[in-house]
């Protein structure tokens, strides 16, 4: 769960929210997201994702090419491109 998924889903998000934790974002889980209650008045929203899949089942939003090999060796270490 997000802090903006709970925005919107929930129509608030509180100081006592804490994300879960993006693996690119390391050290953030358990970090305090806003120092008081936010609001709107939308009305809340549905998570069409979670309405039409199971959970933990949404396809891919984002389909490309996996580039991953152009910018790291098979052992981890970068390539000299990524280096440029």
């Amino acid at each position: 769960r997000t802090a903006v998924r709970e925005f919107l889903v929930a129509g608030e998000v509180g100081p006592d929210f804490r994300e879960a934790g993006d693996p690119t974002e390391k050290g953030q889980e358990g970090r305090q997201i806003t120092s008081k209650v936010r609001r709107h008045a939308f009305g809340c929203f549905n998570d069409a994702a979670e309405a039409c899949f199971a959970p933990d089942a949404a396809p891919s939003t984002i389909l490309a090419a996996n580039i991953d090999a152009k910018m790291l060796h098979d052992d981890g270490s970068v390539t000299a491109a990524m280096q440029e």
